[in-house]
């Protein structure tokens, strides 16, 4: 049995939480979309500090937008369930143990991970990056593949992680990989 009293109180703190969050969402910093003339499949998205734009498929769902502590973010689906591809930036630039911290919470789960990749890429942008990949084995008995890239630019760290199932990594998928990762460049 629920008191008057309690009742009210209750109704106070998830009024208080939910103002709360619409405060904090609306001062997010939040990337923005615009057209890609040259093929309807992909939008710019034009985010971060340096600012950065990226091709992302342009028919999800849902684009996410968070910011915590100085680390900005976009979350994308590339299908309903996943995999998932992250867009972001961070405050310094080693790459290293940003790749510790972002891997470090899919990695936990998996038997047996393991890093594959550990190497300097260039892209067809001409930009030099550090990239990644970790696979293991899930719960399932399936396996998983988390792969990232690292751009660095005035003291920040700009990324692009795609977490998911290795057997994800095909066709449309990897295209919007493959994609995001040459067209990534600082405006």
């Amino acid at each position: 049995m629920v008191w008057v009293g309690e009742r009210d109180a209750m109704a106070k703190r998830i009024l208080a939480a939910l103002i709360l969050m619409l405060t904090a969402s609306a001062a997010a910093a939040a990337g923005e979309l615009y057209i890609y003339d040259d093929d309807p499949q992909y939008w710019w998205y034009w985010s971060g500090t340096p600012n950065y734009e990226v091709l992302v498929p342009s028919n999800r769902s849902y684009y996410l937008d968070q910011e915590w502590s100085g680390h900005t973010y976009v979350m994308i689906p590339l299908r309903d369930g996943g995999p998932h591809l992250f867009i972001g930036t961070v405050p310094g630039t080693d790459t290293a143990r940003l790749w510790q911290a972002l891997s470090a919470p899919w990695a936990l789960p998996l038997r047996s991970s393991r890093v594959t990749e550990d190497t300097q890429i260039t892209t067809s942008q001409g930009l030099r990056a550090r990239f990644w990949v970790m696979t293991g084995t899930m719960q399932d008995g399936s396996s998983a593949m988390i792969r990232m890239v690292a751009f660095t630019r005035d003291g920040r760290t700009a990324y692009l992680m795609f977490v998911g199932k290795e057997s994800d990594y095909t066709g449309n998928i990897r295209q919007y990989w493959l994609r995001a990762v040459n067209s990534f460049r600082w405006r």
